[in-house]
């Protein structure tokens, strides 16, 4: 997506930089310019009339290569439209075509008397408006909010990890403490002992399923810093009417980032309904589970006894009815909702248009074409 806009852009620019140099160059060098509004034809009809010309001169080539370009798509056969479809697309040309036609070449062209020097304004609009603005905004943001580097988030889980081994780790410590007391006949020192080991399975199995949710904080603090980054540069740069462009065909489609945060909340949502899911099966199949873990052994007056702990738990070999899991499922928004998040955007890049063309309006009025 973000190339299909770059070529829109690039060749919008060089229809652009053609017809702000025709213009400049027949109307201003040639004295065409003085002659039409030595008669009695208002300036507002000639600042109109090549608004118009240029809304043509764009518009025409555009229409023609998207039409085109669906005619091929369409010819294929491997791809079916549907009416909605048809829609979006119409709506992306639509936007297309008021992008280039709001890349600032006929404000150009009313500044300066020499097409060669209204060709580098008009190149240097075009640079802020795609490159600099856009991007000077991303990098303010991630200096304004940095999020945690990807060694920091290792460094996370791997202390979180550690936390996990030292609670599943074992001592024979209280083992000793059992077998050694005085008084205890063996009946006893066994009771004690089974006890203690399924409190050491009981407090292995919370540490490990507190890793679990421990590790799941840590990558959704990153990933919420990251998700928070994204928006407040995708919020900020929308002053940019390339990026407002971009914003508005990325939800009318959707595509993107839209596309990429829609997958990102039906991954979330996925992910809680395995977990809700595979807890039930967890509980139900626990005896089958194969248990891995360590085990300390005290030798004491001739008997060997032995305490074992938990470091994972394996359902991997276990067979159950995969049909009971949840199947993952992206749905695509509606175009009236594609629209509606479209239209604040669309705004923007038409309000750009209006103070662009009544800035164009007046520095032309008062032209001097002399």
């Amino acid at each position: 997506m973000q190339r299909t806009t770059r070529d829109v852009t690039n060749s919008s620019c060089q229809i652009l930089i053609h017809f702000t140099e025709e213009v400049n160059r027949h109307g201003k060098e040639r004295g065409t310019l003085a002659q039409i509004l030595s008669n009695s034809c208002p300036r507002s009809t000639v600042i109109l009339g090549s608004f118009i010309g240029n809304v043509f001169v764009l518009w025409v080539p555009l229409l023609m290569t998207c039409l085109l370009s669906l005619s091929l798509i369409m010819a294929d056969g491997q791809v079916r439209l549907t009416f909605e479809d048809g829609l979006r697309i119409g709506l992306v040309i639509l936007l297309s075509g008021l992008f280039v036609t709001l890349m600032g070449g006929l404000f150009a062209s009313t500044l300066f008397h020499r097409s060669s020097t209204a060709l580098v304004v008009a190149l240097l609009l075009w640079i802020c408006m795609v490159i600099i603005v856009p991007g000077g905004v991303r990098l303010w943001v991630e200096y304004a909010y940095p999020i945690p580097s990807l060694k920091e988030v290792r460094d996370q889980l791997w202390q979180a990890k550690r936390v996990m081994f030292t609670a599943t780790g074992i001592s024979t410590e209280p083992v000793w403490e059992i077998i050694s007391t005085p008084g205890l006949t063996e009946a006893q020192r066994q009771e004690r002992l089974a006890a203690l080991q399924a409190e050491t399975y009981a407090s292995n199995e919370r540490a490990l399923e507190q890793f679990a949710v421990t590790i799941g904080k840590i990558l959704a603090a990153y990933y919420s810093k990251l998700v928070y980054q994204a928006e407040t540069a995708r919020w900020l740069s929308r002053v940019s009417p390339a990026s407002a462009y971009q914003y508005a065909v990325e939800e009318i489609l959707p595509a993107g980032t839209v596309r990429h945060r829609q997958f990102l909340a039906a991954a979330r949502r996925y992910m809680d309904a395995y977990t809700a899911v595979a807890g039930v099966l967890r509980k139900r199949l626990r005896s089958k589970a194969r248990v891995r873990g360590g085990w300390g052994t005290i030798t004491y007056e001739g008997r060997t006894y032995r305490l074992n702990s938990i470091s994972e738990i394996s359902y991997a070999h276990v067979s159950f009815d995969r049909r009971q899991l949840p199947k993952f499922q992206m749905s695509t928004p509606n175009l009236a909702r594609s629209v509606e998040h479209a239209a604040w955007n669309a705004f923007i890049l038409i309000l750009f248009g209006l103070v662009l063309f009544s800035l164009t309006s007046v520095v032309f009025l008062k032209y001097d074409v002399r």
